[in-house]
């Protein structure tokens, strides 16, 4: 359970930003870093693994199933994914993160490059409704330029705010059109906030600054989906499962600056 707990705790960044501080015997954890190293590849290893071991998308009948009633309004019948690029150097977030390209490429290039539209197509060829086919409606950003790409990977559709150049005017309909679309991808946006919260994703590691930094996005991205469970498992035979133990300390990690100012709230000699 610690190894989990340090684990985290390097890849939330939120304590710690140095390996001598991790090996600190005053306020740290008192053991080489090398042997700390050690320990967090191999839990980042797991990690890793355990995101293998998902699904990449939800198929259609559970995505018609599971949402809210709300969105049938607008993309009834409809395979809707949303995407978006962001840079860290860049990199790609849908229902989780895919690996991070170096040096300069354009938010529109990265969409292609990554093959999602290959692992999209693909997906939708088999799983089928009612024997026909569903394409993927991606739902993007203003500014991508990748509406031809996805019509020619397995007819694909893409939905987008409207932009143009210079000051030229839109239409009514054309600015309700990209409110709706913005208003839609609000939650995306903030998906995207709660990956770039990882202080070893943002600043990487004194010492280790680029090692095993696309592999701690990769992880990031997938343990975004568990950031508000409510409470860590409880055994009563006290034995936790890997699907257990991996929740039970993210959540222990994050608690960790509210069990602090529970303490500082005691202190008070008034109050105690």
């Amino acid at each position: 359970y610690e190894e989990w707990f340090f684990a985290l705790e390097c890849i939330e960044g939120q304590t710690f930003h140095r390996w001598e501080d991790f090996e600190a015997r005053d306020h740290g954890w008192g053991i080489a870093s090398s042997v700390l190293y050690r320990v967090f590849c191999s839990k980042l290893r797991l990690m890793l693994i355990n995101r293998l071991s998902w699904p990449i998308y939800a198929s259609y009948e559970e995505d018609e199933h599971f949402r809210k009633p709300k969105w049938n309004r607008w993309y009834k019948g409809m395979r809707i994914l949303m995407t978006d690029d962001t840079n860290v150097p860049l990199g790609y977030l849908i229902q989780r993160t895919l690996s991070l390209f170096t040096g300069a490429i354009s938010d529109s290039d990265y969409d292609v490059k990554n093959g999602a539209l290959e692992e999209q197509k693909e997906y939708a060829e088999n799983d089928l409704v009612n024997g026909k086919v569903v394409p993927f409606t991606n739902v993007k950003d203003k500014g991508y330029r990748t509406e031809l790409a996805a019509w020619r990977t397995g007819g694909q559709r893409t939905l987008q705010p409207f932009f143009r150049r210079s000051d030229r005017k839109f239409s009514r309909d054309q600015v309700l059109f990209s409110a709706l679309i913005a208003s839609h991808r609000g939650g995306n946006e903030r998906a995207i906030r709660v990956v770039k919260l990882s202080g070893y994703v943002t600043n990487g590691s004194a010492g280790r600054s680029w090692t095993n930094r696309d592999d701690v996005w990769l992880t990031v991205g997938f343990m975004a989906n568990f950031k508000y469970s409510l409470q860590p498992f409880v055994s009563s035979d006290r034995h936790h499962t890997m699907d257990q133990v991996f929740p039970s300390a993210l959540i222990a990690s994050h608690r960790a600056g509210n069990e602090r100012a529970v303490t500082v709230v005691k202190r008070s000699g008034y109050a105690t």
